[in-house]
């Protein structure tokens, strides 16, 4: 999960790609501002099919947090 939101972030960020890790901060180390946090959750919905809200998004501080979110989501889908 974490590589595909690499990539997203890749999108949206001229940076190193070494550079991003789980604990990218997505505001200071990406400079997104709130208009580009909603669009990366607007991407990641369309890209994983998992809804996250802008609310939900914008509580996320690192890149970590927003992938153990997805994956904690699609993991109980699973269970479903």
């Amino acid at each position: 999960m974490l590589e595909n939101l690499k990539a997203l972030i890749l999108e949206y960020v001229d940076v190193d790609p070494d550079t991003i890790t789980a604990d990218s901060n997505l505001r200071s180390d990406f400079g997104l501002n709130s208009l580009d946090i909603i669009n990366i959750a607007v991407a990641i919905e369309d890209e994983t099919g998992i809804p996250v809200s802008d609310r939900k998004m914008a509580s996320f501080y690192t890149l970590g947090e927003v992938a153990q979110y997805l994956e904690s989501v699609e993991m109980g889908a699973n269970k479903a």
